[in-house]
C-alpha cells in the first residue's frame, strides 16, 4: 500500500508510490480546500497520469452544507459537473443551489451540469444536506494550459 503524507490545508496529499500502469491507474487521494470536506477526495489527473489522456476528474464526499464551487468563474476547458446520491446513487437528500451562465438552479434531485469552455457558473452551494452525497469534477483539459 502507497504512504500517504497530509500536507497543509488546502494542498494535495503526496503518494510515494504510484500503483498501475498507462492504462489502469491508482486515483491519487487530494485534500480539498473546502473545509466541510473533511475526508480526502481522489482525483485522476489527466495527461498527468497518462500521456494522451485529457481526461481530469476529482470525486469527493459531501457531509454537510458548503460551499462547493466558490464564486463565479469560467475555464477554457469544458467540465460536467455530478452530485449523486452517496448509498444510492438514485437518492439524494439535499438541496443544492448552482448557477450556470448566469441562471440559479435550485436541484433537489440526483444531476449533472455539462458547461461548456468559456460558460460562467458557479457559485455551488449545498444548502441542506439530508445524507452525505458525492460530488465529481470532471474535465477535458489540454496537455499544456497556457
Amino acid at each position: 500500500m502507497a504512504e500517504i503524507q497530509i500536507p497543509k490545508p488546502g494542498g494535495p496529499l503526496v503518494v510515494n508510490e504510484k500503483k498501475g500502469n498507462s492504462t489502469v491507474v491508482e486515483l491519487k487521494p487530494w485534500r480539498s480546500v473546502i473545509p466541510q470536506i473533511a475526508k480526502p477526495m481522489v482525483a485522476s489527473m489527466g495527461h498527468a497520469d497518462v500521456p494522451g489522456s485529457g481526461v481530469a476528474a476529482g470525486f469527493a464526499i459531501i457531509t454537510e452544507p458548503c460551499d462547493i464551487g466558490g464564486p463565479s468563474h469560467a475555464h477554457p476547458f469544458d467540465q460536467w459537473i455530478y452530485l449523486i446520491g452517496h448509498d444510492d446513487l438514485s437518492e439524494f437528500d439535499a438541496e443544492v443551489e448552482i448557477e450556470v451562465d448566469g441562471v440559479k438552479h435550485l436541484v433537489d434531485y440526483p444531476f449533472y451540469a455539462f458547461i461548456p469552455a468559456g460558460m460562467p457558473h458557479c457559485p455551488l452551494v449545498a444548502k441542506r444536506v439530508g445524507k452525505p452525497f458525492i460530488f465529481v469534477d470532471c474535465r477535458v483539459v489540454p496537455e499544456k494550459m497556457d
